[in-house]
C-alpha cells in the first residue's frame, strides 16, 4: 500500500478556511481600534462643540452691559475704576455668578478685575 494523498481541492479548501480565519482574526483586532478613533473625535466634537456654545452664550450675556452710552465713556473714554467695580465686578457677580470679570485695555493688560465680585489686585488675573 502507498501512500495515500491529499487531493489538490482539499488543500485550497483548507487554505481558503485558514485565510478567512486570518482575515476574521485580523478584523477582530483591527475594528475595534478604528471605533474607538472613530468613538474620541466625536466626543471631541461634541466638547468642542459645547465649550464653543458656552463662549458664545458668556459673549451674549456681557455685551449689553458692556456697549452701552455709560460702558463707554466710564471705561473706554476716561477709565473710572469705581465705575468698573460697581457695573462689572459686582454685577456680574450678581447677575450672572460669574467668579470672575475683568476689563482690558487694547494690549490686553488688565485695568480692572474683581474676584467673587469684590475689586482684586490686578496680577491675580494672570491666574484665572
Amino acid at each position: 500500500m502507498g501512500k495515500q494523498r491529499i487531493p489538490a481541492s482539499l488543500f485550497v479548501l483548507g487554505a481558503s478556511i485558514f485565510l478567512s480565519l486570518a482575515s476574521l482574526i485580523a478584523l477582530l483586532i483591527a475594528l475595534p481600534a478604528q471605533m474607538d478613533a472613530a468613538s474620541k473625535a466625536r466626543e471631541q466634537r461634541l466638547v468642542g462643540n459645547g465649550v464653543h456654545g458656552i463662549i458664545s452664550e458668556v459673549a451674549a450675556q456681557v455685551v449689553p452691559q458692556t456697549s452701552w452710552d455709560d460702558a463707554v465713556a466710564n471705561l473706554d473714554n476716561t477709565f473710572d475704576r469705581a465705575w468698573a467695580a460697581d457695573n462689572i465686578g459686582k454685577f456680574f457677580f450678581a447677575a450672572d455668578g460669574f467668579d470672575y470679570s475683568a476689563v482690558i485695555d487694547a494690549a490686553d493688560h488688565p485695568l480692572f478685575f474683581s474676584d467673587k465680585g469684590a475689586p482684586a489686585r490686578l496680577k491675580d488675573a494672570q491666574n484665572v
